[in-house]
């Protein structure tokens, strides 16, 4: 069976540094797997995703559906891959919510006003229907971080790559994006350092260390020991 996104021997180096951020990766998420990328700060987390859409230049070898990462293939990688950026603003380009959320769609083709029904219906799977109507600028930190995420939902990718999708949110809206993301089909890489939201979403844990795994399994017990967590 084709791996949904692969990794093989994967290094990714900024333009500016001489050494990787992260080195030597191999992992692999089957169709409709549910994977935590957990790690400290400057673990190489963040520099990872961003290697998978072509946002930064690795060495080695990886794969959407089979589809090899390279500068011919981003527009078939991109069009199977939802990415949601830590910084929510980077995302947001339209002034009200509504036309952000639904923007991938009507990229897509889709008439305008099927995509606003469905934008809108993501905006209710994620508790925050009410502020279809909003514009952007007005919203909050946390608001603004699940309008990006359902811009992202809405385009129903195949691969769900999202960084930190639980910073800024409470404790109840964490729980809700857990329940709404474990109904998605897609499969899912997240980086986080939420332990809780990831044991709620999540089925297996990858953890790097200096941008190389430490950890690559089901037992979060581990994972709390290796961090110092208490239960």
């Amino acid at each position: 069976m084709t791996a949904a996104l692969s990794f093989e021997g994967v290094a990714v180096r900024y333009p500016t540094s001489k050494e990787p951020v992260v080195e030597d990766l191999s992992c692999s998420l089957q169709e409709g797997e549910r994977v935590a990328l957990l790690g400290l700060n400057g673990s190489g987390k963040t520099t990872l995703l961003r290697s998978v859409v072509g946002l930064l230049p690795h060495d080695g070898t990886i794969e959407v559906y089979g589809t090899e990462v390279n500068p011919r293939s981003l527009g078939t990688v991109r069009a199977h891959v939802g990415f949601l950026f830590n910084v929510p603003e980077d995302q947001l380009l339209f002034p009200n919510v509504l036309d952000d959320v639904a923007f991938g769609l009507r990229r897509r083709g889709t008439d305008k006003k099927d995509a606003s029904d469905q934008a809108r219906d993501v905006l209710r799977q994620l508790g925050i229907a009410d502020l279809a109507g909003r514009l952007v600028y007005d919203l909050s930190h946390g608001q603004k971080l699940r309008v990006a995420l359902a811009g992202v939902l809405a385009a129903e990718p195949a691969v769900l790559l999202l960084d930190e999708p639980t910073a800024g949110l409470d404790p109840p809206a964490c729980r809700q994006l857990a329940r709404m993301l474990t109904r998605q089909r897609a499969a899912i890489l997240v980086a986080t350092h939420d332990l809780p939201f990831a044991e709620q979403l999540c089925s297996r844990y990858v953890v790097l260390e200096r941008g190389r795994i430490a950890y690559n399994g089901t037992e979060v017990d581990l994972v709390r020991r290796m961090w110092g967590v208490s239960p």
